[in-house]
């Protein structure tokens, strides 16, 4: 429950959600990392709570269902967690099917302790590898979109 905790604190000095929604966020990111997947329904058999599986994955559901999300705050978030020293930014770029649409995702993560967490995302209108242009137009949407992110002297959660 610790982990829990601190994890709540830390989302609450900067997420202006209410306390059920901020708790609910804080035990999703915990499992995921327990369980070191995305998928909710395998996530959900992590809990370090008293509840069923089954329960929680709905109210994972709901949530991402219900919850306005601000990703720029997110990614800040994220990235201000880290130090320079800690962390290195990688592309990366996943691609499948959902049915007869294609979706391919180009990313820009964080990787800490061997782990990649997205902080800046583009979604590509085609199949295949992304180009240089799309590559240097998303760093170029890190860099540009708020110059303090990449500041030595940025302030630390």
């Amino acid at each position: 429950m610790t982990h829990l905790n601190e994890l709540y604190l830390i989302l609450n000095k900067s997420l202006k959600w209410n306390k059920s929604h901020l708790k609910c966020f804080a035990l999703i990111m915990l499992v995921i990392i327990l369980k070191q997947t995305c998928n909710l329904s395998s996530a959900s058999k992590a809990l370090p709570i008293k509840c069923l599986p089954q329960s929680f994955y709905r109210r994972m559901q709901r949530f991402f269902a219900g919850q306005y999300f601000d990703y720029r705050q997110i990614s800040q978030l994220i990235f201000n967690m880290f130090s320079f020293d800690q962390v290195q930014l990688t592309l990366d770029r996943t691609n499948w099917k959902w049915g007869k649409r294609n979706i391919n995702i180009l990313m820009l993560a964080i990787v800490y302790r061997g782990i990649a967490i997205p902080i800046l995302w583009t979604l590509l209108n085609k199949r295949g590898n992304s180009d240089t242009k799309e590559r240097i137009a998303l760093i170029q949407r890190f860099i540009l979109r708020d110059p303090l992110i990449i500041s030595p002297k940025r302030n630390h959660v």
